[in-house]
Order: structure tokens, then C-alpha cells, then sequence
């Protein structure tokens, strides 16, 4: 039956219209029959081009750490290179200084050790002249043992000869021959007289008669 007016047509079941193959949907002002949306061509390629900029970023980043890596490897051997030199320098420097003050030591021993010869060279050249110059005095050459004495408190010339030679009478022959010996002078005052503590020199009593006056 024929619809009337403002009533829906009646559906009866298997008399739904279709369109005809080959045309769209019509599209109801509902929406019903709009055709789907799917994704585009464009938007199906970004994430490529995403994990691409990501890839490029990781690989920069990768070779700035590598380089700085580098860098701070380099820098390392150069320090350790550095270091090692300037303790070469220092331990060469410290060496030759070592080396000047023990050549400095051996020089100033060998000096010393001249001086000293010299002097005993000395000593025993005017312990010679003396001993010559008193055996020609005595106008015959001849040696003798001399004895040291060390000075008692109190001691004199006269107070030693007559302890050694029961005798004074040799004191001013002992006063010169100490004056005059190279080892007895030094010892003695300015008057030359014996001071207590140091040591003089006594001759045989036969050699003190020689060199003096006195009568036996």
C-alpha cells in the first residue's frame, strides 16, 4: 500500500533499494552511508623519517663522545709524557748538583791534605835546621831521643830541671831549646815560660850538658 502523506514508506523485508553497482552511497545528513576514513599516503611515511632523524641524532652523538674520548686520551698521554720528562730533568738536575758538591768535597780534602803535608814538609824541615844549628853550636853532629813532659801546676824551668837532672842549673837551656822546637813553642807563654797543661820537651842529660855552660 502506498504511503501517505508525511508517513514513511513501508519497508518490506528483501525490497530495500540498493544503489547501483558502481556509484556511492548516498551520504543521509545523519551520517549513515558516510564513507570511512583511512590513513593517507603522506601520514603512513612519517615514522621512517622520524626513526631516521633519531638514527642521524644517536650517530652525532656517538661521535662527539668518541671524540671527546679521544681528546681526553690524548691529552692523558700528553700529561704523562709531560710529567715523565720533568721528572727526568729534576732527577738528572739533582744528580749533577750531587756530582759538583762531591767533587767540591774531594777537591777541598785534597787541599787540606796538601796544607797538611806541607806543614809537616815544614815542621820537619826547621826541626832539621834547629837540630843542625845546635850541632854545629856544639861543633860535632850528633842525635838524640827527646821526652815529653806534660807541666804540672806550679812547674817552672828551675822546678823541671832539677826534678829530671837534680840540677837548675839546665833551666835556661831547656827554656831555649823548647823556644826554639816545632812543636814546643806554640805551647809556651810569651815570656817562654812553661804553662801547666801542655806538653815540653826534655833531652838526654847528656845532650842537655852539651848544649849548656853549665858543669857537669
Amino acid at each position: 500500500m502506498p504511503a501517505g502523506p508525511g508517513q514513511p514508506m513501508p519497508i518490506t523485508p528483501g525490497t530495500i533499494p540498493l544503489p547501483p553497482s558502481g556509484t556511492a552511497a548516498p551520504v543521509s545528513p545523519n551520517g549513515v552511508g558516510r564513507p570511512a576514513v583511512g590513513p593517507t599516503a603522506g601520514a603512513a611515511g612519517a615514522p621512517t623519517s622520524l626513526n631516521t632523524s633519531v638514527n642521524g641524532l644517536n650517530t652525532q652523538m656517538n661521535n662527539t663522545v668518541n671524540g671527546l674520548g679521544t681528546s681526553l686520551n690524548e691529552a692523558s698521554r700528553n700529561l704523562n709524557t709531560t710529567a715523565n720528562n720533568l721528572n727526568n730533568q729534576t732527577n738528572s738536575a739533582i744528580g749533577g748538583l750531587s756530582n759538583q758538591l762531591n767533587g767540591g768535597a774531594s777537591n777541598l780534602n785534597n787541599a787540606v791534605n796538601g796544607l797538611n803535608n806541607s806543614l809537616n814538609t815544614a815542621s820537619n824541615n826547621l826541626n832539621n835546621t834547629v837540630n843542625g844549628a845546635l850541632n854545629s853550636a856544639s861543633g860535632a853532629v850528633s842525635s838524640w831521643t827527646e821526652h815529653p813532659y806534660k807541666v804540672q801546676a806550679g812547674d817552672s824551668w828551675e822546678k823541671i830541671s832539677q826534678a829530671q837532672y837534680g840540677t837548675t842549673l839546665y833551666a835556661s837551656t831547656l827554656k831555649t831549646f823548647n823556644q826554639t822546637h816545632p812543636r814546643g813553642g806554640e805551647t809556651l807563654a810569651k815570656d817562654g815560660s812553661p804553662v801547666a797543661g801542655q806538653e815540653v820537651y826534655l833531652l838526654p842529660l847528656d845532650q842537655v850538658r852539651k848544649l849548656t855552660s853549665a858543669p857537669r
